[in-house]
């Protein structure tokens, strides 16, 4: 997995961590979505059905997607996304 998110990308976004299964589980989301990766410069970062987690840094509290589908390249995951390795299809994209 490749990182295409450089300098002037985490000024606007935070990567997100790898998660648990317990915590991926709680959530709803089924933990056979997620596929944590090594970035380039040694940070983890988790990814759901190969499209890598980030964190939107205008956010201000859970819920918040003020940057849903900016670029037509940012999606906010949902719960009901089904798991897909086979193509990487946007996590919530619409």
């Amino acid at each position: 997995m490749k990182t295409a998110c450089d300098d002037a990308c985490l000024q606007n976004w935070t990567l997100t961590p790898p998660v648990t299964a317990a915590d991926a589980k709680a959530v709803g989301i089924d933990p056979k979505a997620l596929l944590p990766f090594t970035t380039p410069n040694g940070n983890k970062q988790e990814s759901f059905n190969c499209w890598h987690a980030y964190t939107f840094n205008d956010d201000s509290q859970p819920g918040d997607v003020k940057a849903q589908n900016v670029g037509g390249v940012w999606f906010a995951i949902k719960q009901e996304v089904a798991v897909d390795r086979s193509e990487t299809l946007p996590a919530a994209k619409g």
